[in-house]
């Protein structure tokens, strides 16, 4: 269970880890992770990368994670206890496909730049009791930013979310740039 602020982020969540971390505190507090496997509940995760703790801060090295071999059911086994009533009989079928990187400084003068895909495949999803199910259920959608305190050089591009439901047919995009100075 993850928690913070009274929200869980992760909630008895089943966990299994396979991890080679180094750690090195001769002067710094330096760790590194190589191609470590984390299992929690049915998601596969894959992370690599550094994360110092120094003078300055909080530095992320080139952190990265990512499921490129779940299932959208996978991802699904994820959400909170509370917020996944009756989740136990959803039917989901469909491919996830999703990498994240943060590289940079977190402190009082910087923020880490990330970069976030995610691609959701003919997605199918079916809640019990309801008259019909979401289909053709697809995203693909980056959100990214470089090293800055500023939010201006944020970049969120959904560049497809598509799906059919009850006879109705969304198909959407969405890019959003300079969200603070100029909002587009």
């Amino acid at each position: 269970t993850l928690a913070y602020d009274g929200v869980a982020y992760l909630d008895a969540v089943n966990t299994d880890m396979k991890a080679d971390v180094s750690i090195d505190m001769e002067k710094d507090m330096i760790f590194d992770f190589k191609e470590n496997e984390i299992k929690l509940n049915n998601l596969k995760l894959y992370a690599d990368g550094g994360f110092i703790m120094d003078d300055r801060g909080f530095k992320f090295d080139k952190m990265s994670l990512s499921a490129d071999r779940s299932s959208f059911a996978d991802f699904l086994s994820m959400i909170p206890t509370p917020y996944a009533v009756d989740m136990g009989d959803v039917k989901a079928t469909g491919s996830l496909a999703f990498n994240a990187l943060v590289d940079g400084y977190y402190a009082d003068d910087a923020m880490p730049g990330f970069d976030f895909n995610l691609n959701i495949g003919n997605g199918k999803i079916q809640y019990p009791g309801m008259p019909s199910s979401i289909d053709n259920l697809n995203i693909d959608a980056n959100i990214a930013r470089t090293e800055a305190l500023s939010f201006d050089n944020t970049v969120v591009n959904v560049k497809r979310l598509d799906a059919d439901f009850a006879g109705n047919t969304l198909r959407s995009k969405l890019l959003v740039k300079t969200p603070e100075s100029d909002p587009y």
